[in-house]
């Protein structure tokens, strides 16, 4: 039996708009996320490289026995650099290196920073002007190594002389020697003192022998015969007949003699001397 079609209508509910995935869509960015598909300005990117290291500022600072080389580095991009520097001396007209020193800084971008690498004590007594030389080397990001001089030459450099100090000085007293020429008596006497060794430091000494011929009394030349002595740090007094005239022109004999020494009112012990024959 036929009878009229019946017409069926469904209702087909569309799917739902995917979810977006937001994140860092650009893949040269340090946080790209490869799932995202919408983009949140959030990428972050890695800093310019330091590939240019400039000297913003240098110069020497001399002080007392030292010399500083004061400098400010700067980087030409965000990143940091490491510099390495070296500072040494020559005197001047020489190629030999008496003292050399280095530093290693981290330069970042155009900061306002000063760095010091000071120059030990490199006096040398032969020499008044000296040059220096200050060099920084660096390595970009490619591999390649860069180097920065800077000279400065024929730099006179006065030295100051410490204060010599001549307070408190005490004689050291060591070897006492007779000896003869001819018939006349010498005596050498290694007189000291025990201070700086500068000829600024002295002590002034008045000098007495008592004189013996065959183990008994001859003669005596007082203190204010025998002339004002300066002793020093080295060195030694000589007396001859010219000085003690009791030296002079003595007979056949065995000779001693007894000395002593006066600073002032304060007089010595009692120094002997070896024995000396006259024929």
């Amino acid at each position: 039996m036929e009878g009229p079609s019946a017409l069926i209508y469904l209702e087909v509910e569309p799917e739902p708009e995917p979810e977006p995935v937001y994140g860092c869509t650009d893949p040269d960015a340090e946080n790209y996320d490869s799932e995202a598909d919408t983009d949140d300005e959030s990428c972050t990117y890695p800093p310019e490289p330091c590939d240019y290291i400039s000297v913003y500022s240098l110069y020497l600072d001399i002080f007392n026995n030292s010399v500083e080389s004061v400098y400010d580095l700067d980087c030409d991009g965000q990143d940091s650099n490491e510099a390495f520097i070296m500072f040494l001396v020559q005197p001047y007209g020489s190629n030999e290196i008496i003292n050399v020193t280095s530093n290693v800084h981290t330069v970042t971008g155009a900061e306002y920073d000063t760095w010091v690498t000071e120059l030990g004590d490199f006096i040398d007594s032969n020499y008044t002007h000296y040059n220096f030389t200050w060099s920084m080397t660096y390595e970009d990001s490619s591999g390649q190594y860069w180097t920065v001089y800077q000279n400065w030459t024929n730099v006179e450099f006065e030295v100051e002389e410490p204060e010599v100090s001549c307070d408190n000085l005490s004689l050291v007293p060591d070897s006492l020697i007779l000896g003869k020429e001819s018939n006349n008596l010498t005596l050498l006497w290694e007189l000291t003192h025990d201070g700086v060794d500068d000829e600024s430091c002295y002590l002034e000494v008045e000098i007495s022998i008592t004189l013996y011929q065959n183990g008994t009394f001859y003669d005596v030349s007082e203190f204010h015969k025998n002339g004002i002595h300066k002793v020093y740090a080295n060195g030694d007094i000589y007396l001859d007949s010219s000085i003690v005239d009791i030296f002079e022109n003595l007979t056949s004999g065995s000779y001693e003699v007894l000395v002593k020494y006066r600073i002032g009112v304060e007089v010595s012990q009692d120094f002997f001397a070896n024995t000396v024959v006259i024929d």
